[in-house]
């Protein structure tokens, strides 16, 4: 009994044992498997596709150019998606310059660029804060979503692309180039790095500035004078011309003498008197006649010749042109024959018009009206080169010297004369010429013309020089001058070597610029501008002496082939006035280069065109 016992309490401990591990020892995970499937419809479908943007039907415009006011067509094309998924369109603009650096805010704050997608999206006009942003936006429709473009040919949308500019700059040169994006139809920034494709279309736009059709001129209401009843006014200041000789294709020997710029005369008409009129004839036809008319117009010389008239109706008044033609015969044997033309200085001009007006003593007639005179002794003068006035003997009149030539450059420019007295001609009596929009070119031909450079200057000058010291025989230079009269005048000079320049200037000079041209025009003045040209510090001093006789000195023996007191006298006063340094041996050098000069032939211009 007392075994039973105790074998039943050992057996109590270890349930009780037991139980206490199995409560509190860790549980342990337990593991499921199992096998199966099931469809659940969320709404969601996913598909395999390409985004695909490109143009058709694109035609970029021809010549755009921009002037003022209604925009201009640059390129038109139709954007369509051809691959197999929708996408948003999306676009942006960026406008460079020629060589393809973008411009600025500020230089495109006055442009604008319209983009126009049909009916599908709203017109896009881009301005400076716009453009070149390097960022695409969405094209919006009208209910301000994106323009969705479907594949295939659902959703096809035509573009134009055009330009405008509140102040376009004179031949200024733009790209506008506008870059369209389709990305996938999920996107909501139209910049992410998401699929998408691009299709661009870029043309040239040349900004020209608006032409604003100046007023014709008329001369301002001080510088006209009372014709002799005064019925009339007239102005002569713009009735000056300058002159040279012109190009001949055809004879040699011929020399043409014309005008550089256009002689008008300005006549102002009462206000109260109609320049037409309607008139009924006894016939009964109606015509409209004009009231005035010139009935007598004399120049008091030959060579001035009356060219047209025409009514200004703006100003209610006559404009009346002028023209020079001259001629003469060059005979290269006897060279003295042509002297007085070749330095011919100036044509006078005696002016004489009467007007008339219709039905003035008579229906159907015309009868006097008033008439007008002028006299101006300097109505044309001869266009020179400021090397003529370099070298002048006593007794001599104005000769066409030959240009002397160093290493270093020699400047020249244009002139006038300015003299009742060219027999005895002075530095003085050369005035200075401003040319400020004609064409000039210069033309270096003969022999060694290539040893010649030649430039012309930013201030109206131009220059020579020569490449080496070579020996010149049979250059000459042409210059050649259009003006607004329409001719073509030709300024003729042999080109000589001059004393010898430093070796340092000589290798400054290395390229050789034979012909070529600027734009320049000839401003007329009532007077020329008063300038010595011993007061040009541009010219250089040639090794002859430059006479500055008067007409009373020239009493005194005009022989030139010997060198006395008065007349080393007469020279020291030339050097006080042109302040350059003369002696008395640079006299005899002068003597006898203009004795040479008298005994030669000119050198009639060459036309090589």
């Amino acid at each position: 009994m007392k075994k039973l016992k105790t074998r039943l309490i050992a057996l109590t401990k270890f349930s009780l044992i037991c139980l206490a591990f199995f409560v509190f020892s860790p549980s342990l995970k337990a593991h499921a498997m199992f096998s199966d499937t099931t469809n659940i419809n969320m709404g969601i479908q996913l598909k395999l596709g390409t985004v695909s943007l490109a143009s058709e039907n694109t035609t970029i415009s021809n010549a755009v150019n921009f002037t003022e006011g209604d925009s201009v067509l640059m390129a038109s094309s139709t954007l369509a998606n051809d691959g197999s998924l929708s996408g948003k369109l999306a676009y942006k603009i960026d406008v460079t310059k020629d060589n393809g650096t973008l411009l600025t805010v500020e230089e495109i704050k006055d442009m604008s660029v319209i983009v126009n997608f049909g009916t599908v999206a709203k017109e896009v006009m881009a301005s400076a804060a716009f453009l070149n942003t390097n960022s695409f936006t969405f094209a919006k429709n009208t209910s301000g979503s994106a323009v969705i473009i479907e594949p295939s040919s659902i959703g096809k949308v035509p573009v134009t692309i055009r330009y405008k500019s509140s102040s376009p700059k004179k031949g200024e040169e733009l790209k506008v180039t506008v870059t369209f994006r389709l990305i996938q139809s999920n996107a909501a920034d139209a910049n992410a790095e998401l699929f998408s494709d691009e299709e661009t279309l870029a043309n040239t736009v040349t900004l020209v500035p608006k032409v604003i059709e100046e007023k014709s001129y008329w001369p301002d209401i001080s510088t006209f004078v009372k014709a002799g009843h005064g019925n009339y006014t007239y102005s002569v200041e713009k009735m000056k011309m300058l002159f040279s000789e012109t190009n001949n294709m055809t004879n040699p020997n011929k020399r043409y003498i014309k005008n550089l710029n256009k002689a008008v005369v300005y006549i102002q008409l009462p206000s109260n008197e109609p320049l037409t009129k309607q008139i009924i004839k006894k016939n009964g036809t109606k015509e409209i006649k004009q009231m005035f008319n010139i009935s007598k117009l004399s120049t008091g010389n030959t060579a001035i010749k009356y060219e047209s008239m025409e009514l200004d109706e703006e100003h209610h008044g006559m404009i009346l042109t002028f023209k020079l033609e001259d001629s003469y015969s060059y005979n290269p044997d006897k060279p003295e024959d042509s002297l007085a033309y070749e330095n011919k200085d100036r044509y006078e001009l005696n002016l004489n018009i009467e007007i008339q007006k219709y039905g003035m003593y008579e229906a159907e007639k015309y009868g006097y009206y008033d008439n007008s005179h002028t006299y101006d002794q300097y109505f044309a003068t001869r266009l020179v080169l400021s090397s003529d006035t370099d070298v002048l003997v006593s007794g001599a009149n104005y000769a066409q010297l030959p240009i002397k030539l160093t290493t270093d450059k020699k400047l020249l420019s244009f002139k006038n004369f300015y003299t009742t007295s060219p027999q005895y001609v002075k530095p003085g009596d050369f005035k200075d010429v401003q040319l400020t929009k004609e064409n000039i070119e210069l033309e270096v031909i003969g022999e060694k013309s290539g040893q010649i450079s030649s430039l012309l200057n930013s201030n109206k000058t131009f220059s020579l020089w020569l490449n080496s010291n070579e020996t010149l025989d049979t250059a000459v230079l042409n210059v050649k001058i259009l003006g607004d009269a329409g001719n073509t005048l030709v300024i003729s000079r042999t080109l000589k070597n001059g004393t010898s320049s430093s070796t340092n200037a000589a290798t400054t000079q290395s390229t050789s610029i034979k012909s070529m041209s600027a734009l320049m025009i000839v401003e007329e003045t009532e007077e020329p501008t008063e300038q010595a040209i011993g007061s040009e510090k541009s010219v250089e001093v040639p090794d002859s002496a430059i006479d500055k006789a008067t007409p009373d000195e020239q009493a005194v023996d005009s022989s030139i082939e010997e060198s006395d007191a008065e007349q080393v006298t007469d020279e020291a006063e030339v050097v006080e006035e042109t302040k350059e340094t003369v002696d008395s041996s640079s006299v005899e050098s002068a003597a006898e280069s203009i004795k040479k000069t008298d005994q030669s032939a000119p050198v009639e211009p060459i036309n090589n065109e």
